[in-house]
């Protein structure tokens, strides 16, 4: 939990200052644009999804209208929205339920909310918030960086984080909190290289303060990292001061090779050299909440990280009948590779004394380096930035 003399007051009170005008940025007219216009949002820029509902909405603006449709009618006008697929039989399921179950009209509290198809946490706290003036704070990616940036929160999660900016944070300044940290995260408090130098908030922030160069997340448990390999060559997992005896590994050295079994057949590292980076996952176990939840966002995301040119695996010492037994639950589609000896996480500094792994997340660029890498879950957005960066170093 972030500690009681961050100063909550005067860093929202200078939010407020900075952004007095910050609002939802999705086009709406009604609780039931918004609620489509939000399940279209994910992992898709608002500025796109208000193109897509612009050709929408003067046509079909009632849970009845797409419902009439067929998933497939419905794909083909979100086609350019991202993930349009998943996206189609989710409006096109929970249009059928507000129909039969709500009469048409979209649901006020989080409870009913979250039984629709592609509706989550976030995604009805939007809805509540900005449709039906109910005090709540959706956690997206802005909002989990900079809480926690800030010393706002100090989680892991949006959820986690959700519940410690409600503890922090008026209720009566919930919704606006909201909007004030998306602003900020979009328009100083970047993924990537934030400008600490031009932010009123530097002498307020902890990651601001924290002896490290701007850009570098000092965060517990994080690994050293840079955008790009060749800036980054000095910069490493540091294992002793973890107390353990793990063995170094270097942003800029080469990314260990090997080839394992995996969920979608033999796969080998090296043979992407050349054509794809790689965004490769370690996780500590299948099926659990942790690492359904790390692996989930991970297939999400899916379409953006083949957009950027990268393709996911995911390695872990469980039994390859285990991998696709999980894949084929969860519906995992990217290499879950079975590193039954261990060797892999060992070589890649990730095994642990006590023989676990360390939850960690490494971009290796078209050459076989490593780009960068980080212990934890971190955000989609930063992994792509990290992709896009290693792509232009």
């Amino acid at each position: 939990m972030a500690t009681k003399r961050v100063p909550v007051k005067e860093i929202l009170h200078r939010l407020s200052q900075m952004y007095p005008d910050a609002k939802c940025a999705l086009h709406h007219r009604n609780a039931f644009e918004l609620l489509i216009a939000t399940i279209l949002s994910a992992q898709c820029t608002d500025a796109r999804v208000n193109i897509v509902t612009g050709r929408i909405f003067p046509t079909y603006n009632r849970p009845e209208h797409f419902a009439a449709l067929s998933p497939e009618e419905i794909g083909e006008m979100i086609r350019d929205c991202g993930l349009w697929q998943s996206k189609a039989r989710n409006i096109h399921k929970t249009c059928q339920l507000l129909v039969e179950r709500y009469g048409g009209e979209v649901p006020a509290t989080m409870e009913e909310l979250i039984q629709l198809p592609g509706v989550g946490r976030k995604t009805a706290n939007v809805v509540l918030s900005n449709a039906f003036g109910v005090p709540a704070i959706a956690v997206d990616t802005h909002v989990l960086r900079v809480s926690n940036r800030l010393g706002l929160a100090d989680a892991k999660t949006p959820e986690e984080t959700e519940q410690q900016l409600m503890q922090r944070i008026p209720r009566e300044q919930w919704s606006q909190a909201h909007h004030w940290l998306i602003y900020h995260g979009r328009q100083v408090c970047h993924a990537r290289n934030p400008a600490c130098s031009e932010c009123d908030l530097v002498d307020l922030c902890r990651y601001a303060q924290a002896s490290v160069p701007p850009g570098r997340n000092r965060k517990a448990r994080r690994l050293a990292r840079t955008g790009t390999a060749d800036t980054a060559s000095n910069h490493s997992i540091d294992s002793a001061a973890k107390g353990d005896d793990r063995t170094m590994i270097r942003v800029g050295d080469e990314a260990p090779d090997f080839t394992l079994e995996s969920t979608q057949g033999t796969f080998r590292l090296s043979a992407l050299r050349g054509e794809k980076a790689v965004v490769l996952i370690f996780y500590p176990r299948d099926n659990t909440p942790g690492c359904s939840r790390q692996l989930s966002a991970a297939q999400a995301a899916l379409a953006e990280y083949e957009a950027h040119g990268a393709q996911v695996a995911a390695v872990n010492p469980g039994s390859l009948a285990s991998h696709e037994k999980w894949a084929c639950n969860a519906g995992f589609s990217f290499p879950i590779c079975a590193d039954a000896g261990k060797k892999v996480a060992e070589a890649y500094g990730v095994l642990k004394p006590n023989g676990g792994i360390q939850r960690t997340v490494f971009v290796v660029d078209r050459q076989g380096h490593i780009a960068w890498a980080q212990e934890g879950m971190p955000a989609t957005e930063e992994i792509l930035a990290a992709v896009d960066a290693a792509a232009q170093g």
